[in-house]
């Protein structure tokens, strides 16, 4: 602290990653006759990780096995939530305006402005149509009028 004052108030604290930041950001490299350069370590740590990935060894599994196996394990939930919005999609598929002109025009005593809102409304709303579908004949008016009051 005799050289650098202002430090003073880092003594004794901690840093998170201090590792890290020296492997990143330390001066010192291996300039021997033996050391490995970039090139040359990049390639062997491709081998190595190409070689663990097919060992059949009883020992610890790979990262790369680990990673396919997580992999797999999305692409099995995606695919099986895509077939569930597909299902979804399909059992509630919209009717179309005609479909629902004709349904909702058949309804005794119901009037021409009253068809068209009915329409408009139920073209947006396919559970409350196929609910309409469904309803006895003497109920079907009740149930268009408490729709459009909504």
């Amino acid at each position: 602290m005799q050289s650098h004052p202002p430090a003073s108030s880092y003594k004794n604290k901690t840093i998170d990653n201090w590792d890290d930041i020296c492997i990143l950001f330390g001066s010192d490299r291996a300039l021997g006759d033996s050391a490995e350069q970039y090139d040359g370590a990049a390639q062997a740590m491709d081998e190595e990780m190409t070689s663990e990935g097919m060992s059949t060894s009883t020992g610890s599994v790979s990262k790369k096995v680990k990673k396919d196996r997580l992999a797999d394990a999305v692409t099995s939930f995606a695919n099986s939530f895509n077939e569930y919005v597909q299902s979804k999609i399909n059992m509630t598929s919209k009717a179309g305006g005609k479909e629902i002109h004709d349904v909702v025009s058949k309804v005794d005593d119901i009037l021409r402005h009253q068809v068209l809102k009915a329409v408009k409304k139920f073209m947006n709303m396919p559970d409350e149509f196929q609910m309409l579908k469904d309803l006895p004949e003497d109920e079907k008016l009740d149930w268009i009028l408490l729709c459009l009051e909504e």
